[in-house]
């Protein structure tokens, strides 16, 4: 069982279905992590009062709570559609740490099992996303990682984990994994496959255009150097040159352009108000935070002016710090627990000879700046558990509630990771009928797909309107319509970007030549994203189609404000209302 969760654990970031689900690349790693927790956990259950247990224990039970009392329990629990990480998933992640690193830590055959798994299949994700900055990439469009235009455009190649902050963050697990294996091994074609593990996934968390990927390398190598570990002075050599005459080459444009979008925005962007105001928003409920998953619902309503004019343009569905987001999500017990969790190990990594000292402070590095999703919670938990676990287990005594109680917990594990897929499977089809221009059969599959779990209705009012109008039939149209103006009216309580649901409802409202509706619905937006210029510019125009031309002023003006003259067709709006209000 101690091997199987071992190959899970290289699969789960691999694992992409991108020609059978919607969420190609969150679905089939939720369900496999599920499910193979669901099945260890059986045998694994078993009474514990070690450091690890004790601490993981806590960690769960704080989740628990901070769903139970979430702003939007349904949500905290299931888990977002950007990467389904609400509190079942999130245990699945815990326990299946726990499992894997208890087996490796009293039998050294799974701790070589996970360390020669996690290795190759990093080199096959790493070479995948090499090849998609080298432009082959037979699985997904090009146009979905690559930014701006001409010369200066850059590609940000996702490989298999749907982001390249992510995919670098998950590739400097193998990258030190690899290298503790090259370490450890004595035959050839092991040494040879750790050698190309580390060379690959250095190449392609420098190719992927990620700073934090480069900051954890960093942090990571600091940590063998001061193991005593000193490279070659040839081979540092022959890496600088090459790297050099690569980004010389026409192949080095998109580094060279990633450089330079760097150059411009050396202090990351948004990061550090965004970090800011996520704090603030921690103190309104510090003992419980807001629950997982409800950063997005949330945040738009406490996000401070200073950052909406800065970057009026942007959406944050997370933190993207790992302390800021427990802090927002589990409120001061939660932020306490993963501290602890993170300092124990690090005090255990300067005893501990292996790979998971090195990858602990390269992932802590890294997701001061990213956000945590399955792998690279899976990577981060791993690390800390390979530290904290002891190496002679005491005995343990199995209570008789303890096998039924793994039996429970893997049954709804279990039955969640198979109701993930069953509805993912099922927006596929919707997603097939309706690029198939069989609307009917959509709107039929879409609601037999309902009762599976939450529904995207905002995604399904944008497309179905979408494919109504381009299907060429009147009838086909007006029905076509009359279902997406039902989902968005649902997505305003069901989406997690309500502020989006509010201001599409305004969309088809106006359609609809509904201005009661259109302004109800853009001041609904405005309450849940009170800085967001958008709402107030469109109500401005609102406004004034209705003669109420002193208000109209007043919301440009707020637009004007809150767009921080990056549109000038805002200030536009805001001269056109002044002239008419003479």
């Amino acid at each position: 069982m101690a091997k199987l969760l071992a190959v899970a654990a290289a699969m789960i970031p691999l694992v992409i279905l991108p020609g059978a689900l919607f969420y190609f690349d969150i679905t089939p790693k939720a369900t496999l992590l599920l499910v193979a927790t669901a099945v260890a956990l059986p045998v694994f259950a078993t009474s514990a009062r070690d450091g690890l247990t004790i601490l993981f224990a806590l960690q769960l039970l704080s989740l628990c709570l901070s769903t139970a009392l979430s702003a939007h329990p349904r949500l905290s629990l299931e888990g977002s559609t950007w990467r389904s990480f609400g509190l079942l998933t999130h245990a699945a992640v815990l326990l299946f740490c726990w499992m894997l690193a208890r087996a490796a830590a009293s039998d050294p055959s799974p701790r070589r099992w996970l360390l020669r798994a996690v290795t190759l299949s990093g080199c096959l994700i790493a070479a995948y996303g090499i090849a998609q900055y080298l432009g082959w990439d037979p699985w997904l469009p090009k146009a979905a990682y690559r930014v701006g235009e001409g010369e200066w455009s850059i590609v940000r190649p996702p490989a298999t984990l749907g982001h390249a902050g992510y995919s670098a963050t998950w590739l400097l697990v193998v990258l030190f994994f690899s290298a503790g294996l090259f370490g450890e091994e004595r035959g050839r074609a092991w040494r040879w496959t750790a050698a190309a593990g580390v060379v690959l996934c250095g190449i392609a968390i420098v190719l992927s255009g990620t700073r934090a990927g480069l900051v954890g390398i960093a942090a990571g190598g600091i940590v063998l150097l001061a193991r005593g570990w000193r490279p070659r002075r040839t081979v540092v050599a022959a890496c600088v040159l090459a790297a050099a005459a690569f980004v010389a080459s026409p192949w080095g444009q998109g580094l060279r352009s990633r450089a330079r979008w760097s150059a411009e925005d050396l202090l990351g962007g948004a990061r550090l108000m965004l970090w800011r105001d996520a704090a603030r928003m921690g103190f309104e409920r510090p003992l419980a935070g807001w629950g997982p998953e409800t950063f997005w619902t949330e945040f738009p309503r406490r996000q401070s002016r200073e950052l909406a004019r800065a970057y009026p343009d942007f959406a944050y569905e997370s933190p993207h710090n790992l302390f800021v987001e427990a802090w927002v999500t589990q409120g001061l017990p939660g932020l306490l627990i993963l501290g602890a969790l993170c300092g124990l190990a690090l005090f255990a990594a300067r005893q501990d000879r292996g790979p998971a000292g090195p990858v602990l402070v390269a992932m802590l590095a890294s997701l001061q700046f990213t956000s945590l999703m399955i792998p690279t919670a899976m990577g981060l938990y791993l690390a800390i558990a390979l530290l904290l676990s002891p190496r002679k287990p005491d005995p343990q005594t199995r209570l008789w509630t303890t096998p039924i109680a793994g039996v429970a917990i893997a049954i709804v594990l279990a039955a969640h990771g198979i109701r993930l897929l069953a509805a993912d499977r099922a927006l596929f089809d919707v997603r097939r009928h309706l690029d198939g221009g069989r609307l009917e059969e959509g709107v039929r599959a879409y609601d037999r797909r309902a009762g599976w779990s939450r529904a995207p209705d905002l995604w399904f009012s944008r497309r179905l309107a979408e494919a109504g109008r381009t299907s060429g039939q009147a009838l086909a149209g007006a029905q076509a319509f009359e279902h997406a103006f039902q989902a968005a009216r649902r997505a305003t309580e069901s989406a997690e970007d309500r502020h989006n649901a509010w201001y599409n409802l305004a969309t088809f409202c106006a359609l609809r030549n509904d201005a009661v509706c259109v302004e109800q619905s853009l001041r609904e937006t405005i309450a849940w994203a009170p800085n967001w210029f958008k709402p107030h510019w469109t109500l401005a125009q609102v406004l004034l189609i209705g003669g109420r031309t002193g208000e109209a002023e007043r919301e440009a003006a707020l637009a004007v404000e809150l767009n921080g003259a990056r549109n000038k067709e805002v200030s536009e709006t805001l001269e056109m209302i002044r002239r008419k209000g003479k």
